[in-house]
């Protein structure tokens, strides 16, 4: 398990490594593989992590490609995660997603944030409902 979360954080400074250098193909490819190890980790410690990071970097590195419709789905997912780990709902407007979705699109986001933000309410009531369950569950086999 260590070895995982030590990749997670090599293929981190890699993939940005690959953007600043301009070398966008090769940043997509180590994101989209750390997004992959982060569910993968997320599974087998059975706890939620946050996945912004790479959802973010992968998304400008696809947009960076030309990519505009799969980077807006990667960077909406990356929206999508902060608004999810936020306690605040306000936390997310100043975050690097929310900024680069305002700028790519050059909208306001008020509306699609209530939605997003209704949605990830949602999420977050499930969340809270599974890990009330699976302890009454634990409870009673124990």
């Amino acid at each position: 398990m260590e070895s995982k979360d030590l990749q997670i954080r090599i293929w981190d400074f890699e993939g940005i490594g690959y953007l600043r250098q301009g070398k966008y193909e090769k940043a997509w490819s180590i994101f989209s593989k750390q997004y992959k190890l982060l569910l993968e980790v997320q599974k087998e410690k059975e706890v939620r992590l946050h996945k912004g990071g790479p959802l973010h970097n992968g998304g400008l590195s696809l947009l960076y490609q030309g990519k505009t419709d799969e980077a807006l789905r990667w960077l909406i997912f990356a929206l999508v995660e902060d608004l999810i780990s936020s306690e605040k709902n306000t936390d997310t407007d100043l975050g690097s997603a929310s900024q680069v979705l305002r700028g790519v699109c050059g909208a306001s986001w008020d509306t699609e944030r209530r939605v997003l933000r209704s949605l990830c309410g949602c999420i977050k009531l499930q969340l809270r409902l599974n890990r009330f369950i699976g302890e009454q569950y634990h409870e009673r086999t124990i």
